[in-house]
């Protein structure tokens, strides 16, 4: 059985119920469960927002697993996570009780028999899947993170205030005192940890890492060393064609893994997953949407409230003044 019959029925919708008030108003527009279970798999196949919404959208397995098939228009915007964990950090500050690590937590046996994991573990408060050939599974102890293997065996101890799942060469971002390094999956460390941003995965064979502020970002090898040594722009990772989405004073352009800039940063905000998968990706300028190509040129002028990802057939909803569209 997947996930949609043995999980998603798991998930406690009512212990959400304290985020909203009885007025329909207050209510998501996509059930409470959905949100939930949605954001399990964003954590299972370690995610960014824009990958799962994207995935929602444009998934039939992603949309089976939540049981959103009979949705005439999935019920999921590009607000919708932001808003539920602006809700749960509220209720957190007002009350002190995390409602989603009490769901992980409630789900821990149900993740054991997803997973046909055996219960070695006293407890376990959140679950991730790797989702690369190594299969080592994120694993929390007492608020500590390490890594076990699909036996329920730990083998990577939790000493880890976070971490990210393995790449395919064998490392993962681990955090130590809010500093973030590599491990191998042996769990000796490749990178010590010392930087405050690193990207969740290589590509490319890169990583990007370094301080935030003042913008000290370059891009780490397999080996630990600088590639593309820090500079004051800020870039994500690089595609396939050796591209990527960088910001610099908080605007967007694109450069190549040379960084020579391509396109300007002249954006207020571009969607660079977008670019990692299609042919257009969605830009924002002067608080307007539009669409640009992979070479930077507008496809579409920037004029609508909203521009949503691309389907594979390169078409995407659109919200505007007058209504929505394709």
């Amino acid at each position: 059985m997947g996930f949609s019959e043995i999980v998603f029925p798991a998930i406690n919708e009512e212990r959400f119920a304290v985020l909203y008030s009885d007025k329909a108003a207050s209510r998501p527009n996509a059930p409470v469960n959905a949100i939930v279970g949605a954001l399990i798999l964003k954590e299972m196949f370690a995610l960014t927002d824009e990958d799962l919404l994207e995935s929602i959208l444009c998934d039939v397995r992603f949309q089976v697993a939540l049981r959103s098939t009979s949705f005439k228009e999935q019920p999921f915007s590009d607000r919708t996570f932001s808003r539920f964990r602006e809700r749960l950090y509220h209720y957190e500050l007002e009350t002190g009780e995390d409602l989603l690590k009490d769901e992980m937590e409630a789900l821990a046996e149900t993740f054991r028999q997803y997973l046909g994991i055996e219960p070695t573990l006293k407890r376990m408060d959140s679950l991730m899947v790797s989702s690369n050939g190594y299969y080592l599974l994120p694993v929390s102890v007492d608020s500590q993170w390490g890594f076990m293997n699909t036996s329920g065996e730990i083998v990577i101890e939790p000493v880890f205030q976070q971490v990210l799942t393995f790449s395919d060469n064998g490392l993962a971002p681990v955090q130590v005192d809010n500093l973030w390094g590599l491990i191998n999956t042996k769990g000796e460390s490749v990178v010590e940890p010392q930087f405050d941003y690193m990207h969740h995965q290589f590509s490319m064979g890169l990583i990007g890492a370094g301080i935030v502020e003042p913008g000290e970002i370059g891009f780490l090898n397999k080996d630990g060393n600088w590639a593309i040594a820090p500079t004051g722009i800020l870039a994500g990772h690089f595609n396939e064609e050796g591209l990527a989405v960088f910001s610099m004073n908080e605007q967007y352009g694109m450069m190549d893994i040379n960084r020579n800039i391509l396109i300007e940063p002249i954006y207020d905000f571009v969607f660079d997953t977008a670019l990692l998968d299609w042919e257009q990706a969605p830009f924002l300028l002067n608080g307007q949407w539009g669409s640009m190509n992979r070479q930077g040129e507008v496809v579409t002028e920037a004029m609508f409230d909203s521009l949503f990802h691309f389907d594979k057939a390169g078409m995407a909803r659109i919200e505007s003044h007058e209504g929505y569209s394709n």
